[in-house]
């Protein structure tokens, strides 16, 4: 655990810098086209290097990053002769992976979908618009 946990906080960390980087900033770009509050030909090139696609196929990638530690731990497993900190750990790994799941489960049901329809409403935008040319 000494080495894989570091080693799973250094991914996590980069994970949510994506996220909060690259995905939100696309999500804001797409939601500011819809009310025509951004420059339609930007937005075209944004959409060109970026799609939600892209993002829920890299998410799918990270989306149970608590496997290597499950392994190592047995699935958090203890008994009666499990030193106290363990078992504190494990518990505290447990809830950790739990509250990763909701995390993931959000993105996955919400998030993602809700985003999808938002990049098609925005290609329709820029289909239409392009047609005016």
């Amino acid at each position: 655990l000494r080495i894989l946990f570091p080693l799973f906080m250094q991914d996590f960390a980069r994970h949510i810098q994506m996220e909060e980087s690259r995905l939100f900033n696309y999500i804001l770009s797409l939601c500011l086209g819809t009310k025509g509050k951004t420059n339609l030909a930007e937005l075209f090139f944004i959409m060109d290097k970026e799609s939600v696609h892209h993002f829920v196929i890299e998410h799918d990638a990270h989306d149970d990053e608590m496997t290597g530690i499950r392994n190592i731990t047995d699935g958090y497993k203890t008994d009666l002769d499990t030193p106290l900190h363990l078992n504190v750990l494990f518990a505290e790994l447990l809830n950790l992976e739990k509250d990763l799941k909701k995390h993931a489960s959000i993105e996955n049901e919400i998030l993602f979908p809700k985003a999808v329809t938002l990049e098609s409403r925005v290609q329709r935008i820029l289909r239409e618009c392009a047609k005016l040319n």
